[in-house]
């Protein structure tokens, strides 16, 4: 067995291979979720006008009379050209974003005055100050000036950003395409024909798929596509080179190099893949491993048990992603520990939490017992996964903050 390496380590040669998958360009309608990758400047001056703030009237305000009766002329809808406020006592109806009136520099909140038939009456505590209630023409933004940068998720409210600038097609990050491929014989579908026969004792269905795929689909990434083979190695081989030949990233979901021979470790060697490293200072998931294939594909190898390959999967696996499309990757926040946890040999231990909040709104978190490692199930309460470097012995729990990262 190979020495194994840090967390660190192993996160920085993992980011040496993430590459790019290249852009798209994709209908406005279809850009929702995906990662952004051209600058979106401002078609024009935002406001591309002086608008009215709120529903009210525009007025001159020079030309308030001290009876505080104004005579409403007509009415400036919200689309339309600008009309001309008369000179006089007058004013304009005039709708919320409606362009100021030609002649009128200031607005009246319509709550401000009291409606009289066809004239206006307000008081002269209400009346505000000269210029009040008006968005300038340019108060947002200038024309060209940069609205949206690169590596941002377009979520959907952005997509008004981009439409009310003209954007109709947006050059967005290619979607790599993402291989989740599993060995073993004791692996049996979670739909088989036969499934009013019971499951033998040491049998499993076909869970930690939908589990990384699942985790794919709810960071963004749509192209995962799910493999099963048993463990013989012609057939490892051939779905193999299959899986690197139509995927950019291949994540395997158990068996692989770590320690002893087997059909994969076999396989992967074959068909030229570098094994960059092979086994993590970690606890659970220090069976994870790392490689590149032939033509830059990046493999990456899950530990077995379903703890590890959450802890994989959240830690290494979507944060690589982020990065490949160029996204913001975002610092982990830090949570205080609730209770003492033991030392673990020096290694990087990752523990299950729950997250609740003291009565000054302090983020608190408090160890889960996993009890079986091996099932899912032990997750199902958890909230994320607290990172411990090292030894914490002697250290107040509250005192320790360390990186959470929520699953």
């Amino acid at each position: 067995m190979n020495a194994l390496i840090t967390v660190a380590r192993a996160e920085a040669l993992i980011w040496e291979s993430a590459g790019d998958f290249g852009t798209i360009r994709v209908p406005l309608n279809k850009a929702v979720g995906r990662t952004l990758r051209q600058v979106v400047r401002a078609e024009r001056d935002q406001p591309p006008c002086d608008r009215a703030a709120v529903n009210g009237f525009a007025i001159r305000w020079a030309d308030v009379p001290e009876s505080g009766i104004l005579q409403v002329v007509g009415w400036q809808r919200a689309g339309k050209a600008p009309l001309t406020l008369p000179d006089g006592s007058v004013c304009l109806e005039i709708m919320t974003g409606a362009i100021l009136p030609e002649g009128a520099d200031t607005v009246i909140p319509g709550e401000r005055v009291e409606r009289r038939g066809d004239s206006v009456f307000i008081a002269p505590e209400n009346v505000p100050e000269e210029g009040a209630f008006v968005d300038r023409q340019g108060d947002v933004c200038q024309a060209q000036a940069s609205l949206l940068e690169p590596g941002m998720v377009l979520r959907w409210p952005v997509l008004a950003v981009l439409a009310a600038n003209g954007v109709s097609e947006v050059v967005v990050a290619a979607d790599p395409s993402i291989g989740v491929f599993a060995v073993g014989d004791s692996l049996v579908p979670v739909d088989r024909e036969e499934d009013d026969e019971p499951l033998e004792p040491w049998q499993l269905r076909r869970s930690s798929e939908y589990a990384i795929t699942g985790a794919l689909h709810g960071f963004g990434f749509k192209r995962g596509q799910r493999r099963h083979v048993p463990n013989d190695f012609q057939d490892v081989r051939e779905a193999l080179a299959e899986e690197l030949a139509t995927h950019d990233v291949l994540i395997l979901g158990e068996g692989g190099p770590f320690g002893t021979p087997s059909a994969v470790a076999s396989a992967l060697e074959e068909l030229d893949v570098r094994v960059v490293f092979d086994g993590v200072a970690q606890e659970p998931g220090s069976a994870f491993w790392f490689g590149v294939g032939p033509e830059g594909q990046c493999v990456f190898g899950l530990p077995a048990d379903p703890v590890g390959v959450t802890v994989c999967m959240r830690r290494y696996v979507l944060p690589f992603l982020k990065r490949s499309q160029k996204r913001c990757i975002d610092t982990p926040p830090r949570v205080a520990l609730a209770e003492h946890v033991p030392e673990l040999n020096g290694l990087t231990r990752f523990v299950a939490v729950g997250v609740q909040y003291d009565d000054t709104g302090r983020a608190m978190a408090y160890p889960k017992d996993i009890v079986v490692s091996g099932e899912f199930g032990s997750l199902c309460d958890v909230d994320g996964f607290v990172e411990i470097d090292g030894i914490i012995d002697g250290v107040e729990p509250r005192a320790s903050a360390v990186p959470f990262f929520p699953v």
